[in-house]
């Protein structure tokens, strides 16, 4: 994708709630694309019922993130060539030991796309004339007690995958929203118990409640906490999950979704980062807050291209 197309993109996006409210939610922001421009794929409605393997086409946006040919984590396709994830699922520094598959329930289905990565970033700031050779030094993991703030990354694949009835993009909320009730759908291929070895052989999707700030506080407060402070952001996370337990994201769920509707639309917003053992009593799972990192994300994407057009340019006159 040229940077002018992305520009388009991005203006696009800008200018949606004041001239199309019918097919993007004001509080929402989604990544159009030369090939979707109508944004049907924004429109669909997943099933919100919790603890059941999700069906065909229900989860569109949906990724599996593999290195070495291995489910990692999970992730959500933005734009058909940019997927949001966890930052703690990219610390292998070589983009090329990583594929993105999408467009599948099953392992075997018939339908799967898969992408390999051109680059991958988290929220450092990124030297953009070497990110196909390496991926940035995190700034996640670097906050000591709160190693898991800015738990968000994000992989450009080397090409868009074909947008269809399987494969769609979800829209990203706007920088102002805050979840503050309801529930979150979170899917993934991860194992479906604690401690368990491999991944679920199907998409899952569970339906969880959101978990005030201060009761995730109070359930994530320890005698460490009171004299380091909370591994639980409230400015930068969430938490959502049952007092009783039960339901629950797991390993291999990382960098998943948390999708709520607003203004009946799915937006992504939050991202499976991580939690003390799997659907334990009082402790929820802790997700990135989406939102607090859009301008990131869009900074991050244009930044990407507006470099490339300037090698390209250089390469040109040389």
């Amino acid at each position: 994708m040229t940077f002018p197309i992305l520009l388009s993109i991005l203006w696009i996006c800008a200018l949606a709630r004041a001239q199309d409210g019918e097919r993007r939610p004001s509080g929402s922001v989604c990544l159009l694309t030369s090939q979707d421009v109508d944004a049907r794929s924004y429109l669909r409605k997943a099933r919100m019922i919790g603890g059941r393997a999700a069906h065909n086409n229900e989860f569109p946006w949906q990724v599996s993130i593999r290195r070495n040919g291995n489910h990692i984590c999970g992730g959500s396709l933005i734009h058909e060539e940019w997927v949001l994830t966890a930052a703690h699922c990219l610390k292998q520094k070589d983009p090329a030991r990583y594929l993105v598959e999408v467009g599948f329930v099953f392992e075997g289905d018939s339908h799967k796309q898969i992408s390999e990565t051109a680059w991958l970033a988290s929220t450092a700031k990124v030297s953009p004339l070497q990110v196909e050779e390496r991926i940035p030094a995190a700034s996640f993991g670097r906050m000591g007690f709160r190693a898991h703030k800015g738990d968000i990354g994000l992989i450009k694949l080397t090409r868009g995958f074909r947008l269809d009835d399987s494969v769609a993009t979800i829209c990203l909320p706007d920088p102002s929203y805050r979840i503050n009730g309801g529930g979150v759908i979170v899917s993934g291929w991860g194992v479906t118990r604690e401690g368990g070895k491999r991944a679920s052989p199907a998409l899952r999707v569970v339906t969880v409640p959101y978990v005030s700030k201060g009761e995730c506080l109070n359930d994530y407060s320890s005698f460490w906490s009171h004299l380091m402070g909370s591994k639980f952001d409230a400015e930068t996370m969430f938490c959502a999950g049952l007092p009783e337990g039960g339901k629950d994201a797991c390993q291999g769920d990382s960098g998943g979704p948390a999708v709520q509707f607003i203004d009946g639309i799915p937006t992504l917003v939050g991202i499976v980062s991580w939690g003390e053992g799997c659907a334990r009593p009082g402790k929820p799972g802790v997700y990135t807050e989406a939102a607090v990192y859009v301008p990131w994300v869009m900074g991050t994407i244009r930044n990407y291209y507006f470099s490339r057009n300037q090698l390209a340019n250089s390469i040109r006159l040389t």
